[in-house]
């Protein structure tokens, strides 16, 4: 597993810069992001061609936005921000130890596509979270923006992630 927690406390901060991420929620959010990169390595390594599963796999809405919010200008990506958070390079080192090789452009576009993934479920959670007046994201507010989606509930239904495994477990107590 790699660690994006850096990049998704960057991308919060860009979001909602008063909300707060809770330590299991950054462990919750870098598993979402290595399991959408391993989807997308495992289409690769089908023979798939990657712009025209992408369509597929993200949906019409969220592919459409990605190529907005992620212009290629002169062969340059840009993002939300004005520059990529996700880094490439890192991206590209995870493909080659899985034996996918992409040229630069497919690696920034998919960098690309998981900060607005990830930018997406940021925003839509610290929405929830602020609706229910708490200052910390934890794992229910991630899980209710997913399922308030319909793009990114049809992604993790593709991506075969259970989100209710990741919610709160109430602690039983017992009484003697």
């Amino acid at each position: 597993m790699f660690n994006f927690i850096k990049e998704i406390l960057l991308i919060n901060r860009l979001m909602h810069p008063d909300v707060q991420i809770s330590s299991h929620s950054k462990v919750y959010l870098n598993t979402i992001v290595n399991k959408f990169l391993m989807f997308i390595i495992t289409c690769i390594k089908e023979g798939s061609n990657l712009n025209k599963r992408f369509k597929d796999i993200l949906g019409s809405e969220l592919y459409n936005h990605t190529i907005l919010n992620c212009e290629s200008n002169s062969g340059k990506w840009t993002s939300i921000s004005g520059y990529i958070n996700i880094s490439s390079k890192k991206i590209n080192d995870i493909c080659i130890k899985h034996n996918v090789y992409l040229d630069e452009n497919e690696i920034k576009f998919l960098s690309c596509a998981i900060e607005y993934m990830l930018s997406e479920i940021l925003e839509l959670s610290g929405n929830a979270c602020r609706d229910n007046k708490k200052i910390r994201l934890s794992n229910d507010h991630i899980n209710i923006a997913i399922r308030n989606d319909n793009e990114l509930s049809d992604l993790f239904g593709i991506m075969d992630i259970n989100i209710t495994a990741y919610s709160k477990k109430k602690r039983k107590t017992s009484r003697k």
